[in-house]
This record gives C-alpha cells, structure tokens and sequence, in this order.
C-alpha cells in the first residue's frame, strides 16, 4: 500500500510582494514547528500606508473630543482613554460602544466607524503578508526563492504534516469477511529475498 500524510496543505499568497529570506528557508524537505514562518512577503510599504491611515484616524477622533465633551460628557472619559491607548504600530483597540443613538449618530457622521472598520480589515491583510505553519511539518515542495515578485494566488508550494499519516491497501477478498469499518489492523512489512 502507499502511505501518505493525513494533512496536506498548498501554500498560496494572498497578498502582493517580495519574497524576503526568513530564519528557516522553505526549502523542500526543511521541518517547521506550528507557529512558525514559513513564508515572509515584505509589508514595508503596506505597513507604513496603514500607519498613516491610523494617524488619520486618530486625528479624526482628536477633532470631535471637545464636542464629544461639550454633547456627550458621560462619553468623554471613555473615549479620551480609547485615543490615549492607541498605539498606531499596534493593533487598534475594541471601539468603546456608544452609549446612546445620538452617539452613535455622532459618530457615524465624523467616519469613525467606517474608519475604524476599514483599518481593522487593513490589519487583517498585513497579517497576510506572513505565513506561519499551521502544525508541525515538512516543505513537500517549494516553488520560489526569495528576491521573488509574489502576486495574490501564487502557489507558493506544498507543506505536510509529519506526525499523522494515513495507508491506502488493499485487502483480498477472501480477507473482507474478517474485517468490518472501524476494525483496527495491525501492519507488517514483508520482506523478500
């Protein structure tokens, strides 16, 4: 029979860029542990455009904090704390929630939420632009070097998982009567010669 692992994955770009040399090549037969990188995109330009689209954001909510105190006092607190954690080379933190309708609309009106929300999808892209190992495994096959111009769809190569497997055999038919689904078997390699 033939054996084959249990798990294996194509690893394809979802993002445009230039390959970047990581700390383990993606080289095939190279072993990573889960967690690892596997792939590194370069992010410098995406990640410097969402840095300035969190400045913007966080100039937009600077200019409506005197309304925001004049309007909705009981607010202010909770949003001057939320503008002075955010850190724009860190994730943004959870909106506070408003506290009201007219709150709400306030916000809505100033493009916080929609600011807030497309920075949040922007983050989610830049995660993108590193591929890390999903389990513990081996490059199967590797299809680009680093220095590579990688577009959105490009297969990048194949990656398995070493520590499950699964056998394809086959059983005689005079064999099928002794075993039923779910039956555990036991293999041996015959040898010959």
């Amino acid at each position: 029979g033939r054996v084959i692992a249990a798990q294996q994955i194509e690893v394809i770009a979802q993002v445009q860029g230039i390959a970047r040399s990581t700390r383990k090549a993606f080289l095939t037969g190279e072993r990573f542990k889960a967690g690892e990188t596997l792939v590194w995109i370069d992010d410098t330009e995406f990640r410097n455009n969402l840095i300035a689209q969190k400045s913007q954001f966080m100039a937009s909510l600077v200019r409506i904090m005197s309304d925001l105190k004049l309007d909705h006092p009981a607010a202010f607190a909770e949003w001057q704390t939320y503008l002075d954690q955010i850190n724009v080379t860190r994730e943004l933190p959870v909106l506070p929630e408003a506290s009201s309708a007219k709150l709400r609309y306030f916000l809505a009106a100033n493009n916080i939420y929609s600011s807030y929300y497309n920075i949040k999808s922007q983050e989610e892209t830049l995660s993108k632009y590193t591929i890390k190992a999903p389990f513990d495994g081996v490059v199967a096959r590797s299809a680009f070097d680093p220095g590579a111009l990688i577009r959105p769809n490009t297969q990048l190569g194949s990656y398995f998982r070493t520590d499950q497997y699964e056998i394809l055999a086959s059983v005689s038919v005079a064999d099928l009567p002794q075993l039923a689904v779910g039956d555990k078997v036991q293999f041996s390699v015959a040898r010959t010669g």
